[in-house]
Order: structure tokens, then C-alpha cells, then sequence
């Protein structure tokens, strides 16, 4: 395997503006004062790899980094006529760069009864505004038309999700169930009779642009 080792990678031409917003031929492309010793590398194209310390280079589409948090097997019941946080499925997160976006994948074995919905919150906000007319801010909503709390299924959800910032975020899984106007049992990881014990998991995934 070959190395090649170098102290710098500069643009053809003038470069004295690197750093500043850009340099000759690269100018409509800067990034407000990082360029060349601010983190990141130019390409023929003029998109650029990302780099914030040592051994760290990303391209857009990467993943920079990843959380995953999988709960206990224990039953619980989130019973609200709005999305609820679902215990143990909360991550806090804080992105490498403030124009990622992050995707956010969730698996929840449930009991599914009637109108069932899940979705993301981010401080405690929904992520997603759909005016759904069952739960508001829900991601996936599943329906069987019975009511009882007796089968299980597995409910897999994700979504995308720009915050803008650097700073942490709490991010949590919450899910809801409903039937003309009434609340009804949202059991996870276990049914009515608390013999099918499973665990659900919530991953987050960073992803450079």
C-alpha cells in the first residue's frame, strides 16, 4: 500500500483567498471563511470533502457518526390520545456539523390496536406536522379493525431531519392509540397478556452534505 504524505493541498492559481469564502475559480462556492485550513478540501467540481480533525474526511452522503439505544424487555403502555414518548427510546444527540441532516430509524414491536401511529420528537416537539386526523405528527399509521390487544406486529418507521445546530438534541420514539374518538391500550414490546417479550430499538445516523 502506497502513502502519500503532504503539508498542504492548494487550489491551481491564486489561493489568497482561501479561507475568506473562497479563491480564483472557487469564489461562488465559499463556505464563510472555511476553506483550505478551515476543514475542507475542494474537488474539480467544486464540491468538497469534509474534514473537522485529524482522520476525519466526509463526503456528502456519508455517515459521520451514529446512536442506537434499544430498550429493556419490559411492557409498557403509552396510553394518551396524542403522540407519547415511548420509555427507553430516547437519544440525546448532538450532530459534528450544523448543515447535516439525520436519519432517524426506528423498530417498535406493539400491539397495533385499531388506529395505531408513531412518529419522532425533538425536544419534545413533533418532527413531522402531517394533520393526520388520528395523531398529529405521526410518521406511520397502521390500522386493523378489531379491538383487542391481543396480536402483535412489528412496526418499522424512520424519517429525515434537519436541526440546524451543533448543540444536543433529545430525541425519542412516542406512539399513540385510537378508535373513534376514545383511547385505547398502545402496549410495546409485549401484548395484553405480557407473554411475547421483545425489545425495540431507535438508531440516529448523522449524514454529511
Amino acid at each position: 500500500m502506497s502513502t502519500i504524505q503532504t503539508s498542504n493541498i492548494r487550489a491551481k492559481g491564486d489561493i489568497s483567498t482561501i479561507g475568506a469564502g473562497g479563491a480564483s475559480g472557487l469564489d461562488t462556492y465559499g463556505y464563510g471563511g472555511q476553506g483550505v485550513g478551515g476543514g475542507y478540501v475542494y474537488l474539480e467540481d467544486k464540491t468538497s470533502l469534509v474534514g473537522q480533525t485529524a482522520g476525519q474526511i466526509y463526503a456528502p452522503g456519508m455517515v459521520i457518526q451514529t446512536a442506537f439505544v434499544n430498550s429493556s424487555r419490559n411492557r409498557q403502555n403509552v396510553y394518551s390520545d396524542s403522540l407519547t414518548n415511548i420509555p427507553e427510546l430516547s437519544i440525546s444527540f448532538a450532530c459534528k456539523y450544523s448543515n447535516s441532516w439525520l436519519l432517524l430509524l426506528a423498530s417498535i414491536p406493539a400491539t397495533g390496536r385499531h388506529v395505531t401511529t408513531f412518529g419522532f420528537k425533538a425536544n419534545g416537539s413533533n418532527i413531522y406536522n402531517l394533520n393526520n386526523t388520528n395523531s398529529d405528527g405521526s410518521v406511520s399509521t397502521n390500522y386493523r379493525g378489531d379491538d383487542t390487544d391481543s396480536y402483535m406486529r412489528s412496526f418499522f418507521i424512520q424519517g429525515r431531519y434537519y436541526p440546524g445546530t451543533t448543540g444536543a438534541i433529545t430525541y425519542t420514539v412516542a406512539g399513540t392509540a385510537s378508535w373513534s374518538g376514545g383511547v385505547r391500550n398502545c402496549y410495546t414490546n409485549d401484548r395484553d397478556s405480557n407473554d411475547m417479550r421483545s425489545t425495540s430499538t431507535f438508531t440516529i445516523m448523522e449524514v454529511a452534505v
